[in-house]
């Protein structure tokens, strides 16, 4: 973070045009450590101006290459309103940057390229209902905890590549039926 502060100053940014911006900072969530990640949030505060935080998580490591516990987005929830509730009477806002968003270890049916192959990626079918439900469940169970205003979701989900994948996805029966429907012509993959 400061490394970055000290390449905006570089290229003439100073810190009051940068307040005047005000913009939100992503901040890597220090698990089950709400009282080391307000701090940090009040030195960065004091020392550069940024009020503006999105606590990122659950993270790579913690949902997508293995299965993972029930409690995991909950706790996120109540570190960031643990952190909320440590800056309050602070100009500093926090809010959640979903990552990874909707792609994690779960048995929900992947997504499927025009020759049948199948993500290996995590990459599910957004259009299957069950899947839909659960990740919904996952991001109310946090913005329930921590009632934050702002939620991220990431962005680096494609159904356009991956491993396993030849390219150009989704083509399963949900997404080929859906296609046939507002188009009025039924297409194989």
């Amino acid at each position: 973070m400061i490394r970055q502060i000290a390449l905006l100053a570089i290229a003439g940014v100073t810190l009051q045009t940068w307040a005047a911006f005000d913009p939100i900072v992503p901040y890597h969530r220090m698990k089950g450590d709400p009282e080391r990640m307000a701090a940090d949030m009040r030195h960065i505060r004091q020392e550069t101006g940024l009020r503006r935080f999105f606590i990122t998580g659950p993270g790579f490591n913690e949902v997508m290459y293995a299965p993972f516990g029930d409690d995991v987005y909950p706790s996120i929830g109540r570190d960031i309103a643990a952190v909320k509730k440590l800056l309050k009477g602070t100009d500093i806002e926090v809010g959640w940057w979903c990552a990874p968003s909707i792609r994690y270890m779960s048995d929900f049916p992947s997504i499927e390229d025009a020759w049948g192959n199948t993500s290996k990626d995590n990459k599910k079918c957004v259009l299957d209902p069950a899947f839909q439900a659960d990740w919904a469940s996952k991001v109310k169970s946090v913005v329930a905890r921590s009632g934050v205003k702002f939620v991220n979701i990431e962005d680096d989900f494609t159904y356009s590549w991956g491993r396993g994948l030849k390219g150009g996805a989704c083509f399963c029966r949900r997404h080929l039926d859906l296609f046939a429907k507002v188009s009025g012509r039924r297409l194989t993959g």
